[in-house]
């Protein structure tokens, strides 16, 4: 039990940077698509 509650606070501190860097990418992306939009538009 001990083992599998360690493995999960690894996982988690694993996965939580590559999961906050996916999270930055898709709003870089979504705010240049916006912007991208918005000069097809104007």
């Amino acid at each position: 039990m001990f083992f599998g509650r360690r493995f999960v606070d690894v996982l988690a501190c694993l996965c939580s940077p590559i999961v906050a860097a996916v999270f930055m990418v898709f709003l870089a992306a979504l705010s240049r698509f916006a912007l991208y939009q918005k000069n097809i538009i104007s």
